[in-house]
């Protein structure tokens, strides 16, 4: 497991990033700061605007586990994981969330469940909401919501 304040230190603090080593997945992070900040934060907690909450570890199944949960809302009725796929993806969206995209929303409602804040705020692992939202590029319409079901640990 990552050390919490190392952590905390690399969302944080701004530092110094050799342009040539950016890859893809950098292109995400970049566009989950841009939701974060741009997201009512009077309703939506995300992992750019509280970083050390949305760094989730707990077990599942007795197996030891961690996941960076992207936002979810205050009151915690929706898990929401944001997706930035590339341009072609925009004429194959999915109308309901993707098997992997279930699971790792599933992972993260069991987690948040395993926090003492969530159970201190009235959080329900049985009816919150899981929503991808697919943010193609090249997309006209905006991000679509992708509704996953929810799963047992089995």
């Amino acid at each position: 497991m990552r050390c919490p304040r190392a952590f905390y230190i690399e969302r944080t603090e701004p530092y110094w990033l050799d342009p040539r080593s950016v890859t893809a997945p950098t292109r995400g992070t970049a566009l989950h700061e841009v939701m974060g900040r741009t997201l009512d934060p009077e309703v939506w907690s995300t992992e750019a605007t509280d970083p050390v909450r949305h760094d989730l570890r707990g077990t599942l199944d007795g197996v030891p586990i961690s996941a960076l949960a992207d936002a979810w809302q205050r009151d915690l009725s929706e898990i929401v994981d944001a997706k930035f796929p590339k341009d072609w993806s925009v004429k194959f969206r999915r109308v309901d969330a993707s098997l992997e995209n279930t699971i790792q929303l599933n992972i993260e409602r069991e987690l948040i469940a395993q926090q003492p804040w969530a159970a201190d705020g009235g959080f329900d692992p049985a009816t919150v909401l899981l929503t991808v939202w697919d943010h193609a590029v090249g997309a006209t319409e905006g991000p679509i919501c992708q509704p996953a079901k929810h799963m047992t640990v089995d």
